[in-house]
């Protein structure tokens, strides 16, 4: 596992709503926008994006589907994880936090239902 693998971006959408406002979409409804590599690659991607957007003044962070907002991490991508995985998935996670934290545009979570993790 390795931070170069081609995300899927199906499971993140981004959408431009107006007045510089861009909304980030989780979209893993079925699996309650549980964070994957795929995921955390998607959205630190999308949010790196966006911060280098002259388009963009301010970012919403969403999950799709009306149960959550996130699961937290996808635990069953993490069972057959071996323990150096497990640890590059952490690492992930975190870059993929420190990314939004350091967005130098402000960054907005519109939770909608549970927000686990």
């Amino acid at each position: 596992m390795t931070e170069e693998l081609e995300a899927d971006q199906e499971l993140i959408s981004v959408e431009m709503l107006g007045d510089g406002i861009a909304k980030i979409s989780i979209d893993r409804p079925e699996a309650l926008n549980a964070l994957n590599i795929d995921v955390l690659i998607s959205l630190r991607d999308a949010v790196i994006d966006c911060a280098e957007s002259d388009d963009v003044a301010v970012v919403v962070i969403t999950g799709s589907g009306d149960k959550a907002f996130v699961a937290g991490a996808d635990i069953a991508e993490m069972a057959d994880m071996t323990p150096l995985e497990a640890r590059d998935f952490s690492h992930l996670g975190q870059d993929t936090f420190s990314t939004i934290d350091a967005s130098p545009k402000p960054v907005i979570a519109m939770i909608n239902g549970f927000a686990l993790g």
